[in-house]
């Protein structure tokens, strides 16, 4: 394996509530773990609030006001929740807390 002369830093801004942020953060690891100066790289975990001050309610209600309608909600949540489960991810949107 070759070395870099120097190292590489990597700052990851993520909102740890957020479902997709999740999906990214698996999907980085395995793309660092192919990466072949990985042993050179450091990261950074920062964390954002996307809907800052937005007052805490159920995941669903929050994305039912969002997207406008129940059955929009359910595509976003079938999505996510597709994506999650290949990623390794289990989500449970009915105990997740939004805001």
């Amino acid at each position: 394996m070759q070395t870099l002369k120097h190292t590489l830093t990597i700052d990851i801004w993520s909102d740890l509530v957020c479902p997709w942020c999740w999906i990214a953060k698996k999907r980085f690891e395995q793309g660092l773990n192919r990466f072949e100066f990985r042993d050179q790289v450091v990261i950074r975990h920062h964390s954002y609030r996307l809907a800052g001050g937005t007052p805490a309610m159920p995941f669903k209600d929050a994305i039912v006001k969002k997207l406008g309608s129940q059955h929009s909600a359910e595509l976003m949540m079938d999505q996510v929740g597709t994506a999650g489960k290949s990623e390794g991810l289990i989500y449970n949107f009915d105990g997740m807390m939004f805001g």
